[in-house]
């Protein structure tokens, strides 16, 4: 188990301006484990496809990234013991040593609901 330093990036198409953390995590073998604010998130990297589960005490939304798959995303709203199931399709997914780059879209019922750009690197 390493401490690292983490930063990560989202955009998305509608944003003028993204949202960047720059926090301290933890690494272990292929998992990330991090806060941004109240949200612990767990990034698990295999050689073809990425897990990322966010939580807080109000939700938890588990993503899975594989290239050009369109998968589920389970989003439970814990307060009202609630879910909701998106699709996702990986445009772009470039695992490296100290980085990831994920470009995904997430639709409701076939409609649309943005495409987003993640972008996440980590040092020691």
């Amino acid at each position: 188990m390493k401490q690292v330093k983490i930063i990560t990036y989202l955009k998305t198409e509608d944003d003028v301006k993204p949202y960047e953390y720059e926090i301290d995590g933890i690494k272990k073998d292929n998992k990330l484990t991090f806060y941004e604010d109240d949200i612990k998130v767990e990034i698990v990297i295999y050689d073809d496809c990425v897990l990322m589960k966010r939580s807080n005490f109000s939700y938890t939304i588990d993503f899975k990234f594989k290239l050009n798959d369109k998968l589920k995303v389970k989003h439970i709203i814990n307060d009202y013991n609630f879910q909701i199931d998106y699709d996702i399709l990986t445009s772009q997914l470039n695992i490296l040593d100290t980085s990831l780059d994920i470009i995904y879209i997430l639709t409701n019922n076939n409609q649309r609901l943005g495409k987003f750009n993640y972008k996440i690197r980590w040092y020691e």
